[in-house]
């Protein structure tokens, strides 16, 4: 944790980098999107159904970016966008991420590593398409970093560490990762953190 603060320190003294948030929105692709979704998030689940049961697709406007995991009594529910550029299909398979895993082991939500696989597997399926897509998200996760390091305080402490950690460790394992491994700790570990550490994917 004490790298961690450092970085926070040295992030907070860098400068937003430059980058077109609109070359990802070239249109969204079906096949190449379930493609991804098939091989790499749900390759090593055994009933992908239940996974499917829980996703609802919405509209995504920018003024109302309403996505995430969320459960009420019994019922859980990822609200996704619908598909209709590159930037929905990343987001898409962030929060499949997010899903599976809180189906897996619902305590790891809570975990400040929550953030690391989501990240990997939209960089992953960036670079599949052209590794000019994966340059600029990291671009964007960079600066996501920097704003999250200048605006942590007490009660978005949890969520701000998760976004740098998640940055700082794709920054760091980005030529030297396996997603297929990653994507198994998603599915199949009870405790996020240690399973991370153990790989590795921490810094």
């Amino acid at each position: 944790m004490e790298k961690l603060y450092e970085n926070i320190k040295k992030l907070k003294e860098e400068k937003l980098a430059e980058f077109n948030i609109q070359n990802f929105y070239h249109y969204a692709e079906d096949d190449r999107y379930f493609d991804y979704v098939d091989n790499y998030l749900y390759y090593y689940l055994m009933t992908p159904e239940e996974v499917e049961e829980c996703i609802e697709e919405r509209k995504f406007y920018t003024e109302n970016r309403i996505t995430g995991v969320f459960e009420l009594g019994n019922k859980v529910t990822c609200i996704v966008p619908e598909r209709h550029t590159m930037f929905d299909e990343m987001v898409s398979i962030h929060e499949i991420a997010h899903l599976i895993n809180f189906l897996n082991h619902r305590d790891n939500d809570k975990s400040i590593y929550r953030e690391i696989i989501p990240f990997f597997n939209e960089y992953e399926y960036l670079n599949q398409i052209h590794p000019f897509y994966a340059e600029t998200y990291l671009k964007m996760r960079r600066n996501d970093a920097i704003e999250c390091a200048n605006k942590m305080n007490m009660k978005n402490e949890r969520d701000c560490l998760a976004y740098i950690l998640a940055y700082l460790t794709l920054e760091e394992r980005k030529n030297n990762y396996s997603i297929n491994k990653l994507n198994k700790i998603n599915t199949d570990s009870k405790k996020l953190e240690k399973s991370l550490i153990r790989k590795g994917y921490t810094i």
